[in-house]
């Protein structure tokens, strides 16, 4: 489940259980309230029950004769009722006391000590005072009944608390605090923690450390963080490998180079030297050592197009420049030269007479150098007696033109590396002729850039040992 389904979840259980305590909290005062109403309400009507026979006696003394004619029936019912009964008139002066605590004719504060509240008013421990008013047979109120009266005999029953409320209460706010702790714990153990491990991993990388992977045990988001981060390592490690290659790759280059260059300049001195101090006995050894001579200028000349091109790859600089014209023009000329050079090194040239004549957007300097750049690697790759061909065909928007040869061919482990710069696919089969070399690494990386920039595309096909196809495709004007 994902971190944040997780957090999601929970968050909302809290407040779903914050929601319930708030609810389970309004419910309990309101029980609580409500309790107490009901405690206030039955204490009054009890005292107002156990005191009634009083009442209606003292209502029945009123409408009689005076005081002196208290009966003994007040005094036997307030005994029986465990009351005390203190009766002051509307004068506010005590009419009589049967606990004689006050005497008749003392005053009373009718403001102060008069209640009729609905609470209940403790006068001392275990004793409520309530009083009472006495009305007279007309309806005019005559008096004032203040009666002090047993806790036991007017407090109802004690109500049961609502503990099921409180207990759930509890429950629900012990269980959002749990949520709440384990949110903190999965915040820390699964993401803070985390993060910070990858921030060691970043710092690593920026090291130059690449070897340390990055592992997490979970497939939520931070997995896929770390997932995405030792990917973004593994391909930063696989740059700065290729970036290494290339520079060592770039330092054999200038080596290689140097020594290729120097190896047909030594030769074609050499030959010179030999023309110039008489040692050509005849008009046709002269001739092959031009031929020699020759052949070494034109290796020299390969090399230095080859340094030139990747020169001005590097700084962006190649410049193709197509224009319409007709295929017959710009590749008739190159078949010729494909013809000869593949017929003088004892190769057999499987190719057509001439082009289609189709216009096409190219330029024609550009695709020489592709051309002769395929051819060129063909030879390496074959030797007398072996195929080369070229052919054209017209697609959709293209003509494509391919040179395929007998040779040895590509190997396989080699393949997804052909167009890079610098590398040097090798071979089951030694190099056959002296004009065939293991190259500067550049030729076919050059010729992908020059098709490109066409807007074309170049692609090969090869079965080791059997035959190998480079094709291209040039736009139609």
């Amino acid at each position: 489940m994902s971190l944040q389904s997780t957090f999601r979840r929970r968050t909302l259980a809290v407040i779903l259980l914050l929601l319930s305590a708030l609810a389970l909290g309004v419910w309990l005062l309101l029980a609580v309230g409500e309790s107490n109403r009901t405690d206030a309400r039955t204490t009054v009507n009890r005292a107002r029950v156990l005191t009634g026979p009083i009442l209606h006696e003292l209502e029945k003394l009123e409408s009689g004769a005076g005081e002196e004619g208290i009966p003994d029936q007040i005094g036997r019912l307030s005994r029986e009722a465990g009351a005390e009964l203190v009766y002051v008139g509307t004068d506010g002066f005590v009419r009589f006391d049967t606990s004689d605590k006050q005497p008749s004719g003392s005053p009373f504060d009718l403001k102060h000590d008069l209640h009729y509240d609905l609470h209940a008013l403790k006068t001392d421990p275990g004793h409520h005072t309530v009083a009472f008013p006495v009305v007279s047979d007309s309806g005019a109120l005559v008096g004032h009944a203040v009666f002090t009266l047993r806790a036991e005999d007017v407090l109802p029953p004690a109500a049961s608390f609502p503990s099921y409320l409180l207990a759930a209460l509890v429950l629900c706010l012990l269980a959002a605090c749990a949520l709440l702790l384990l949110n903190l714990r999965t915040l820390r153990h699964r993401i803070i923690d985390p993060l910070e491990q990858l921030q060691l991993h970043a710092g690593q990388i920026v090291k130059g450390d690449y070897s340390q992977s990055a592992e997490y045990g979970h497939g939520d988001e931070i997995g896929t963080l770390y997932a995405s981060f030792d990917q973004m390592r593994l391909q930063i490690r696989e740059l700065n490998e290729r970036r290494d290659r290339q520079e060592q790759a770039q330092k054999e280059l200038v080596s290689g180079i140097s020594h290729d260059l120097k190896t047909p300049l030594t030769t074609i001195r050499a030959y010179m030297e030999a023309i110039l101090t008489g040692l050509c006995p005849s008009k046709d050894k002269m001739i092959e050592y031009i031929n020699v001579m020759n052949t070494h200028a034109e290796k020299m000349t390969r090399l230095i197009d080859d340094l030139l091109l990747h020169a001005l790859k590097e700084l962006g600089q190649i410049s193709v420049e197509p224009r319409e014209q007709y295929s017959r023009d710009v590749f008739g000329p190159m078949l010729q030269t494909v013809a000869h050079r593949t017929a003088a090194s004892g190769r057999i040239f499987g190719g057509p007479t001439e082009p289609p004549n189709l216009l096409i957007q190219a330029d024609a300097f550009r695709v020489e150098q592709v051309v002769f750049n395929l051819l060129a690697n063909a030879l390496k790759h074959t030797q007398p007696g072996d195929v080369i061909g070229m052919s054209f065909e017209e697609i959709p928007g293209y003509l494509q033109v391919s040179l395929r040869d007998s040779g040895s061919g590509i190997r396989p482990e080699d393949m997804p590396f052909v167009f890079e710069r610098y590398f040097r696919g090798s071979t089951t089969k030694p190099y056959h002729s002296s004009t065939s070399d293991p190259g500067s690494g550049l030729g076919l990386a050059i010729c992908k850039q020059i098709v490109e920039a066409h807007g074309g595309g170049i692609t090969f096909r090869s079965m080791p040992d059997r035959e190998t196809v480079f094709r291209f495709t040039i736009p139609l004007g």
